[in-house]
């Protein structure tokens, strides 16, 4: 891959960031999420949204790359894919 094919795929991925980051409910369930990992009807419930709403936004930032999850039984629990997460939520939030 030379170095033109190189940036556009960075461009891409920093673009699908920025998406998901640009949504202030997914910003929220980063912010609880920073504390520990929970799974979808706790999240719900923490922040008064619904599970189905809840869950396609999970849904969102996992494609993002911004978290990851697990399944035990019928539960999904998410937590931050990365430290380097909360610091990029942290700077959003900084800014302002």
């Amino acid at each position: 891959m030379d170095r033109p094919q190189k940036v556009a795929l960075k461009n891409e991925e920093a673009a699908k960031i920025a998406q998901a980051l640009a949504n202030p409910v997914r910003l929220k369930l980063l912010g609880a999420l920073n504390q520990r990992e929970m799974h979808v009807d706790e999240l719900a419930a923490r922040l008064g949204l619904p599970r189905g709403n809840t869950s396609a936004q999970l849904r969102g930032l996992h494609r993002a790359g911004l978290v990851a999850a697990r399944r035990d039984g019928r539960r999904v629990f998410y937590r931050l894919s990365d430290p380097a997460v909360a610091a990029m939520r942290a700077e959003v939030y900084g800014g302002f």
